[in-house]
């Protein structure tokens, strides 16, 4: 349906979405062939994935009469706003009652499921229930509505839109790049990588920033460094290039050592699952940290392989301090409490880290039991560090010359490590 086509990728979602509006367009032809028609969906996700957009773009395609409800009026007036619409929309049916963002319509508060505009809501649906009254509702928030408001019966069809990954994610690009040319000096991959973790309106957001940098600079097409100064803005909301300034530049000294941190992270990625760093930089905060390394999970890569590569890979800055400086990195401890974190959830649950299966107990019934538990992570912790120097002293070349261009450049993207790469011999580590 062609009411569809300004929904890029989703294709799952788009075909669901189509056949709703069919059965809207054509009740009549469903029913006679015995069928129950769904009473209602429910689109939920993180803001900024075009929610709305799917819904709107339901109605128009269902093309029967249709009402929506936004919380833009004071609770008591709302509740009575809210059965007015319902009885409106069972006058004439078949009929659609879009409830916009029904997460605001009261305090999203735990405490507040019981809200009267949630139990008007439920109430006015199950009064239109087997009229042709169908409910269409979208939500960021699906947590804090009460679980009988959107069960089955309510709502048949429920939608979860998630953030666009791989060959959607660049559908996406291409969609808002249209009409729009990129420069030699920056290659496709380059921005889907980066940009992997994005909700469509992020991605839309960046790319006209960086539009707006090219245009600015009359550039006849986006540059490398108009793209990265919108993205360093919008993504990493630091200051891009000079703009920075003396005072959050790092000493030649200490922003090698943040290089080789942030190196280490690198390698172990690139040697473990092959082209997966978005991004490396070694800039200086005020706050006396710097240093980024995005990694982007590859769309074939299993779950329960990322997790174990982001476990060493996240042991690999402190692994290439002491392989480098032979001393102990005082600035990683977030690195650390992040991959205990990990590492204490794989053994809760159970799942193998490369050794013989470990259980940890959410609740432990005594002291002793809980050093015990704080020991096996301690020594699984230690092992897995061990691995992580292990892989980048066998490949100590790839680890050194990272080192040098982040140390030496502003940041480093996908295409200029898979480059740097290129020109050393990669020893695979088993792991």
């Amino acid at each position: 349906m062609k009411e569809f086509d300004c929904i890029i990728g989703y294709a799952e979602i788009k075909k669901e979405l189509e056949q709703t509006a069919d059965i809207l367009r054509n009740i009549e032809v469903y029913k006679a062939a015995g069928a129950k028609t769904p009473s209602g969906m429910l689109i939920h996700g993180a803001p900024g994935l075009g929610k709305s957009l799917m819904a709107e773009c339901l109605i128009e395609a269902a093309g029967v009469p249709s009402h929506t409800v936004r919380k833009d009026k004071a609770n008591g007036a709302f509740v009575d706003y809210v059965a007015h619409v319902f009885n409106e929309a069972s006058r004439k049916t078949p009929s659609i009652v879009y409830l916009d963002d029904m997460d605001k319509f009261a305090n999203t508060d735990d405490r507040h499921k019981n809200a009267e505009e949630y139990v008007a809501v439920q109430s006015c649906i199950d009064s239109v229930k087997g009229s042709d009254v169908f409910v269409l509702a979208t939500t960021n928030e699906l947590d804090c509505l009460p679980e009988s408001l959107y069960r089955a019966g309510r709502f048949d069809r429920r939608v979860n839109v998630q953030k666009p990954d791989g060959e959607e994610a660049s559908a996406i690009i291409k969609h808002y790049l249209t009409g729009k040319q990129l420069a030699d000096d920056i290659m496709w991959d380059d921005i889907v990588m980066l940009m992997f973790d994005c909700t469509c309106a992020e991605l839309e957001a960046t790319l006209n920033e960086a539009l707006l940098n090219s245009i600015s600079k009359r550039e006849e097409a986006i540059s490398r460094d108009s793209f990265m100064e919108a993205f360093f803005k919008t993504r990493v909301q630091l200051p891009f290039g000079r703009s920075r300034g003396e005072a959050t530049q790092a000493g030649a000294s200490e922003r090698r050592r943040i290089a080789v941190h942030e190196a280490g992270h690198a390698a172990i990625y690139e040697i473990l699952i092959g082209k997966a760093v978005s991004l490396a930089t070694a800039f200086r905060k005020a706050d006396n940290r710097g240093g980024i390394c995005y990694c982007y999970k590859p769309v074939d890569c299993v779950q329960r392989t990322w997790d174990e590569i982001h476990i060493l890979g996240g042991l690999g800055g402190r692994a290439a301090i002491d392989l480098v400086y032979g001393v102990a990195d005082e600035g990683c401890g977030d690195d650390l409490n992040r991959v205990t974190g990990m590492i204490e959830g794989r053994m809760y649950t159970g799942a193998e880290l490369g050794m013989p299966r470990l259980r940890l107990q959410r609740q432990p019934n005594s002291d002793n039991d809980r050093w015990r538990q704080e020991i096996l992570v301690e020594s699984e912790v230690d092992r897995l560090y061990q691995k992580a120097k292990e892989v980048l002293a066998a490949n100590r070349e790839f680890l050194d010359k990272l080192t040098d261009e982040i140390a030496s450049n502003e940041y480093l993207i996908s295409s200029d490590i898979e480059a740097i790469k290129a020109t050393c011999e990669i020893t695979h580590v088993a792991w």
